[in-house]
């Protein structure tokens, strides 16, 4: 028995390539604003480093991964929607991971860097993206 077809490969590795090219966006992006360089506090270079990242992945998950060529108000606003709830919670949880339980700050990027992938395409893929079915 097949577990993925490969429609669900190909949009899976696009996904995936997309999802690690905006999240090498965002670690630079967010090291820059950070306290070490530009001296912004942890929240606000994560909001700003997610803001600009957030444009970046809609359109290279929309023309890459579902190949989108109409609609974008309806996939963008849905997409801003799902993601922008979904960083929220994880900045959220990584303050709370942080600085109520005193996990490593390392750690925590870590274990949130798997947990918002796999969120995110269920969700788009499920929800978002719905009626695209073009690989």
């Amino acid at each position: 028995m097949k577990i993925l077809s490969e429609y669900d490969f190909i949009k899976i590795a696009r996904f995936a390539l997309i999802g690690a090219l905006v999240t090498i966006s965002y670690s630079l992006i967010n090291l820059l604003l950070g306290e070490r360089f530009i001296g912004l506090r942890a929240g606000w270079a994560s909001l700003i480093s997610f803001s600009i990242c957030l444009l970046l992945s809609y359109f290279g998950h929309a023309i890459i991964t579902y190949k989108i060529s109409h609609n974008h108000k309806k996939y963008g606003l849905r997409y801003i929607a799902v993601t922008s709830a979904l960083g929220i919670i994880i900045a959220i949880a990584s303050d709370v991971m942080v600085n109520v339980f005193n996990v490593d700050v390392i750690l925590t990027g870590v274990i949130l860097s798997i947990v918002y992938p796999i969120t995110s395409f269920v969700i788009h893929n499920y929800w978002t993206f719905i009626n695209n079915n073009k690989i």
